[in-house]
C-alpha cells in the first residue's frame, strides 16, 4: 500500500479515543494519528511474520 494519507484516514476510526501504537510509542485520537501520518513522508516496507487474533465477542476481533 502507498503512503495514501486519505485512504489510511478512512481506515482508522473517528474520534478521540483511537489508537495507533508501534515500537515508537502510542497515537491517541484519530487528528494526532492523521498529523503523524501526513508528516511522516511514508514508512518503510515491512514484512508480516505472525498474525495474533482474539475474539472479543461473536462480532468484534482484535487483530
Amino acid at each position: 500500500m502507498a503512503d495514501d494519507v486519505p485512504t489510511l484516514d478512512r481506515l482508522f476510526a473517528p474520534g478521540a479515543s483511537t489508537l495507533r501504537g508501534d515500537a515508537q510509542g502510542l497515537l491517541v485520537g484519530h487528528d494526532a494519528i492523521s498529523r503523524f501520518r501526513g508528516g511522516r513522508g511514508g514508512a518503510p516496507q515491512r514484512r508480516i511474520v505472525q498474525t495474533h487474533v482474539q475474539v472479543t465477542d461473536p462480532d468484534h476481533a482484535l487483530v
